[in-house]
């Protein structure tokens, strides 16, 4: 145990700095996985102003549900998709609504964020909505139910005003298989390199555990970009066994080693 302590915590450290290597930006997404609801800024004067310019646009008969409607696709129009990883270089980040109308490039949950703000300024009563792959927004619509935009999904794990419950295991295979078929490859390098440098205790055998492990990263990256759902889970599961095993096997030699044969008595005598 007194080796696998701080084996364990660099591994920690090297995959935490890979997932979220901007550590300040890190620490201020953390509350707000929590607490969703002050980001999305329905008085902001930038969330107003493009509210505004929405305004053009919109037929002055527009129905709350053709508001909602055009407001989802003026979101669209000016927010280009990226990944966290490009625009924040963390694995997530939810940006305020006037973030996200400010830098103009987000993902699922900076987009929804800014719709709900915009939805919220103009007094429609609209939430966030998702699970753990990817945020939408709801809107209540007084006499027409609940009116669900971008995208959204039959598992409802997260709302802005309820906060989180456990998502389904397809939902979260889906998320997993996201994630390991968009992380970037320069990223992938920082894991296998740092990893392996750290289980690779026994400088004897760094090639072979070398091989092994960065066999099993290999395997799983291609597996979420090509394979269906049940050979994926075959792959990944025996990637995770294969990188265990790696990772906290004394040895990678057989157990039983062969040594010379004690001598014999009448050798010993003579």
């Amino acid at each position: 145990m007194g080796r696998l302590a701080p084996r364990i915590g660099l591994l920690l450290l090297v995959w935490g700095l890979a997932l979220f290597p901007h550590v300040p930006r890190a620490l201020r997404q953390a509350p707000r996985w929590w607490n969703a609801e002050r980001l999305i800024e329905p008085d902001h004067p930038a969330i107003a102003a493009f509210s505004e310019e929405i305004d053009r646009g919109m037929p002055s008969h527009a129905s709350p549900a053709e508001q909602a409607t055009r407001i989802e696709r003026a979101v669209r129009k000016r927010i280009t998709y990226t990944h966290d990883w490009d625009q924040w270089w963390n694995a997530d980040y939810w940006p305020t609504a006037s973030e996200t109308l400010a830098s103009g490039r987000e993902d699922c949950d900076g987009i929804a964020i800014l719709t709900a703000g915009v939805l919220r300024h103009r007094g429609l009563p609209a939430r966030l909505e998702g699970n753990c792959g990817h945020i939408w927004v709801a809107i209540d619509l007084p006499g027409a139910g609940t009116k669900r935009i971008l995208g959204p999904d039959s598992d409802i794990s997260f709302s802005s005003d309820r906060g989180w419950t456990l998502p389904r295991p397809l939902t979260l295979l889906r998320s997993a298989r996201g994630s390991l078929r968009d992380f970037p490859w320069y990223r992938w390098t920082w894991l296998v390199l740092g990893t392996l440098t750290i289980v690779a205790w026994n400088r004897s055998l760094l090639r072979l555990r070398l091989e092994i492990a960065f066999a099993a990263y290999l395997l799983t990256a291609l597996a979420a970009r090509e394979l269906p759902n049940a050979p994926f889970i075959v792959v990944l599961t025996l990637s995770i066994v294969i990188l265990g095993w790696v990772a906290f096997r004394r040895e990678l030699q057989p157990a039983i080693r062969w040594s010379a044969p004690a001598p014999s008595a009448s050798t010993a005598t003579s």
